[in-house]
């Protein structure tokens, strides 16, 4: 705002633009406005004057992460939203030929009328996907006798209480490695039962027996 007098009285207007003759641009780390808190981004309004509002999210929330060799990869404490989205990469940390994959939701055990469409690569000659007493099986191959590993996703449809069936659907997509080049993919369509209407607020995946090792991921939204 250039100005050649020695004295200001009252305001005068003034703006920033790149040129330094109409006052430059504001310093990074120099000029501050007044309010806001850590994380909150300046929102336009109807008035053109700015304001310190929360930063806006995704349509996915990330509700949380497990890692690690051991008895159960778990997220809970989820708030329990419309729809959750799982990813899981994981293998025993032995190598049996009983040991293989399974899925709670909200710690009980989990079971569905399955439709489901398997694709064999290569072995995988009996298959189970699905077991009232002990959790929903990721994939289970009998008779195998070296490691397998476990990768895929699977979307989790709390049920809705006006619907003619209120309980939990489910998706998943699945690839079943062998390091003996025995691998099979699969694609699954459950309608089930538990946790029904509930909000879905624990994940939990653990083997048969032994520890299970690996990563999972569980985001989740409403619909919009």
């Amino acid at each position: 705002m250039p100005i050649s007098t020695s004295v200001i009285t009252g305001t005068v207007a003034h703006k920033h633009e790149l040129a330094g003759s109409t006052g430059g641009y504001l310093a990074e780390g120099l000029t501050g406005i007044t309010g806001g808190i850590a994380g909150e981004v300046l929102t336009a309004t109807a008035t053109d004057v700015p304001v310190w509002a929360a930063a806006g999210s995704g349509t996915w929330t990330a509700d949380g992460t497990d890692s690690g060799d051991k008895a159960s990869l778990n997220v809970s404490g989820m708030t329990g939203r419309d729809i959750t989205h799982i990813f899981y990469q994981v293998e025993p940390s032995t190598i049996s030929t009983s040991e293989y994959p399974r899925m709670r939701v909200n710690s009980q055990n989990v079971n569905y009328d399955c439709c489901l469409f398997n694709q064999y690569v290569t072995g995988a000659t009996d298959l189970e996907w699905n077991q009232t007493a002990t959790g929903f099986f990721l994939g289970h191959e009998d008779g195998h006798t070296s490691e397998y590993q476990y990768v895929g996703d699977i979307y989790l449809y709390k049920g809705i209480s006006t619907q003619e069936s209120t309980g939990m659907f489910m998706t998943l997509r699945g690839l079943t490695y062998r390091n003996d080049s025995s691998q099979m993919s699969y694609i699954i369509y459950g309608g089930g039962y538990q946790p029904d209407t509930n909000p879905i607020t624990d994940i939990s995946f653990t083997m048969t027996s032994g520890n299970i090792s690996g990563k999972i991921q569980v985001n989740s939204m409403d619909y919009q």
